[in-house]
């Protein structure tokens, strides 16, 4: 299991504990159909991991590099409004997210809340969240030729 996925299920751990039986969360399904399916009585939550954003690299040595990790938790409603609304629901998830570590990531902290779509009588709005992950250069592989003799020349005009 891929560490993406780690991340995700304990995220959806994570809310359907805070959460409890009154919302369905789930990882994103592998196949559409399963994604598409309808809400019956109980909101959906959906947890996805969306993608990481990598800093410019400026090592001089070995690879030490910071990435911030994206996850979209989509809530699929049929309310907007009042108990197990999108609004109710947002507040709650924002709770029980804010601040929990996954697995190899900072605390989680918000990046954007928006509508995604209402068709049908259902809401689709989602939360952007992010955590900031160390990635550190494998030292399993053989390193380069190590360095054994340096030399150095310095000058200084006064004394010259």
């Amino acid at each position: 299991m891929g560490l993406a996925e780690v991340q995700e299920e304990e995220i959806k751990a994570r809310i359907a504990t805070k959460l409890g039986n009154t919302v369905e969360c789930e990882v994103v399904p592998e196949k559409t159909v399963d994604f598409k399916r309808s809400v019956t009585t109980k909101p959906i939550i959906t947890v996805a991991y969306s993608g990481a954003d990598y800093p410019a690299l400026k090592s001089t040595n070995e690879v030490s590099q910071t990435s911030e990790e994206t996850f979209e938790i989509m809530i699929r409603a049929k309310l907007l409004r009042g108990t197990n609304g999108v609004y109710d629901l947002k507040d709650k998830i924002r709770k029980a997210v804010v601040g929990f570590t996954p697995s190899s990531c900072g605390k989680i902290y918000l990046k954007s809340f928006k509508l995604e779509n209402f068709e049908e009588n259902l809401w689709m709005h989602s939360f952007r969240i992010a955590c900031t992950s160390l990635n550190v250069e494998d030292f399993s592989e053989e390193p380069g030729v190590p360095i054994t003799e340096s030399k150095a020349t310095f000058t200084n005009s006064t004394y010259n």
